[in-house]
C-alpha cells in the first residue's frame, strides 16, 4: 500500500511539473518537453495500477497467476510486425498532434492538437488491448 501511494504521489508530482512545463510562457520546445512529461507520467500511472488491480482481482477471485505459453513461430512473428507497424503508425498520429498543440497560434488548433494526440493514445491502447485479448483467448482454445 505505502509503495502504491508513493507511486502515485512521484507521478502526479511529475505530471504537474510537466504541466506547468507546458502552460507556462516558454518556447514551443519547453512546451512540447512539458506534454510529453506529462503524457508519459500518466501512462505510466494508468499501466501501474492497471496491473496492480488486475493482480488484487486475481488474488480476490481466487484465479492462480497466468501461465505463459508460447504461439508458433509464424504467429509470433506476424503478430510482432503488425503490432510494431501499427504502433508506429500511432505515434506519428500522436507525435503530429503534439506538434500542432505546441506550435500553433491559436488556441483552437492546439486543442485540436491535444484531441488528435489522445485520440492516437485511445486508438493504440484499444488495438493493442483486442490483440492481447485474441492471443489470450487462442491460448485457452477460446473461438474468436
Amino acid at each position: 500500500m505505502a509503495r502504491t501511494i508513493l507511486v502515485t504521489l512521484a507521478g502526479g508530482a511529475l505530471a504537474l511539473g510537466g504541466l506547468v512545463l507546458a502552460a507556462g510562457n516558454a518556447p514551443g520546445a519547453l512546451q512540447t518537453l512539458g506534454l510529453w512529461i506529462l503524457v508519459l507520467a500518466w501512462i505510466a500511472l494508468v499501466g501501474y495500477h492497471g496491473a496492480r488491480a488486475e493482480r488484487q482481482e486475481r488474488l480476490r477471485l481466487g484465479l492462480p497467476a497466468p501461465r505463459p505459453t508460447l504461439p508458433s513461430i509464424l504467429t509470433r512473428e506476424w503478430s510482432m510486425i503488425q503490432s510494431i507497424a501499427v504502433s508506429i503508425l500511432f505515434v506519428l498520429m500522436g507525435l503530429l498532434g503534439l506538434l500542432m498543440a505546441a506550435g500553433a497560434a491559436d488556441s483552437s488548433a492546439q486543442f485540436m492538437g491535444l484531441g488528435l494526440l489522445v485520440l492516437s493514445w485511445f486508438l493504440m491502447v484499444g488495438f493493442h488491448a483486442r490483440r492481447a485479448e485474441a492471443e489470450e483467448r487462442a491460448r485457452h482454445g477460446a473461438a474468436h
